[in-house]
């Protein structure tokens, strides 16, 4: 499996956390590494929590 593969199923994984789990400290880590590789994805993700008071102001 090369690189470019494994940083695929990465993103995707990081994505699915955000997406569909619950557990608020997996989502927050899952946020901030998708902060650094899909920023727009994570600011846009990000906006809609704010938007949607789904978490707290510290979030």
């Amino acid at each position: 499996m090369n690189s470019s593969t494994m940083y695929c199923k990465y993103r995707k994984k990081l994505i699915e956390i955000v997406e569909e789990n619950c557990d608020m400290l997996l989502i927050q880590e899952a946020m901030l590494e998708l902060s650094y590789i899909v920023e727009n994805y994570a600011l846009a993700k990000g906006m809609e929590f704010l938007k949607n008071n789904e978490y707290d102001a510290y979030f």
